[in-house]
């Protein structure tokens, strides 16, 4: 499988955002928690330190998307850049995967929208992919399995959209330190002659460790989201709260640090020397140095890309995003490559080789 005109989207740079900083984070979870203590609430969780997120997860920094934008703004834009970029004919696209975890509605889905904006045929098809943090990588599958059905030269666009600061709560340290909005996009090609580029595992029965949903009735505590205004980051209560995170950080941490490698290492097995990077989902910069170090891989962590310092973990985009920057930064050349880990919620993990033209 080869990826084509890989591109990244960023609140703050690409599209209208802000740039949330820890220390800001920190005064923001103070607040919400000042805001309780007025309303008479009582406010169990723990505060957040400026220092938590770089220490405890590797993060500094991370995105939010502007109270005027829409996940689809960040959408039709990787979509665009990509196109560009790989400076292709659209009507060589036969297929559009987006995946997300935050649309903006639930139908139409955002997949036909990008494949509006584009012009594409009306033969090609459009699907929304809703997978959590493997997402990106799901989306190749299905690219991978539909383009084998397809006249030579066709090719998928895959895409990764995500505003998480639109589904967590920022009184909530387990998650408000942690997820940023994003996006980024790839025009896919398959390879013939390596085969089948894709390989997926679930665990269902883990599922339930990482929900976005309605909060539980016994959960009397309202919601508080970051809202990004002019370049500025603050806090509102969200008296709807339709949906919010909900993450049992620990054990995840825990499964992934074991399913992780194990996956890797059976998946590749002797091809993993044979990889000149590593891009796995950007979920915690300790939790990716545990793989690195792990004795089914025992791999040179100078092969594993990381830019969750700068921001943080984009659920479903943080693959493409990673992958976009360092193409850009000079750390993959033209034909590299790379094996790709998603993970996370379902549980699912799967694993991808694929050269980065």
């Amino acid at each position: 499988m080869i990826l084509h005109g890989v591109t990244s989207v960023l609140p703050g740079c690409d599209v209208p955002g802000a740039v949330l900083t820890n220390a800001r984070l920190a005064d923001l979870v103070d607040e919400v928690r000042a805001d309780l203590r007025r309303r008479g609430i009582d406010d169990p969780r723990p505060a957040c330190a400026a220092e938590f997120p770089a220490e405890r997860i590797g993060i500094e920094q991370r995105r939010v998307l502007d109270a005027t934008s829409s996940v689809r703004d960040l959408a039709v834009t990787a979509a665009q850049r990509a196109v560009d970029a790989a400076g292709v004919d659209g009507a060589r696209i036969r297929c559009v995967l987006v995946t997300t975890a935050t649309p903006d509605q639930l139908v139409p889905a955002l997949a036909t929208t990008v494949h509006e904006e584009l012009g594409l045929a009306t033969d090609a098809t459009a699907v929304d992919v809703t997978m959590g943090c493997s997402g990106f990588v799901a989306a190749l599958d299905l690219a991978d399995r539909f383009l084998a059905t397809c006249p030579r030269g066709s090719l998928a666009l895959v895409l990764a959209a995500e505003a998480m600061t639109r589904v967590m709560d920022a009184g909530d340290r387990n998650t408000c330190v942690v997820f940023g909005d994003g996006a980024g996009a790839a025009l896919v090609e398959p390879d013939p002659a390596r085969g089948r580029a894709v390989t997926m595992r679930t665990w269902g029965s883990c599922g339930p460790r990482i929900v976005i949903g309605a909060p539980a009735p016994s959960d009397e505590l309202p919601a508080y989201r970051f809202v990004a205004r002019a370049g500025r980051v603050e806090v509102r209560s969200d008296r709807s709260c339709q949906k919010r995170v909900v993450m049992d950080g620990r054990a995840v941490f825990r499964d992934m640090v074991r399913l992780v490698p194990e996956t890797l290492a059976t998946v590749l097995g002797d091809r993993l020397n044979d990889m000149d990077a590593f891009a796995l989902h950007q979920a915690n910069a300790r939790l990716l140095e545990s793989v690195a170090d792990a004795p089914a891989l025992q791999l040179d962590p100078e092969r594993f890309l990381l830019n969750i310092a700068t921001v943080g973990n984009t659920s479903s985009a943080s693959i493409p995003i990673l992958l976009a920057q360092a193409r850009a930064a000079g750390r993959l050349a033209p034909g590299s490559r790379v094996a790709l880990c998603g993970f996370g919620s379902g549980y699912s993990i799967g694993v991808a080789e694929v050269e980065v033209a």
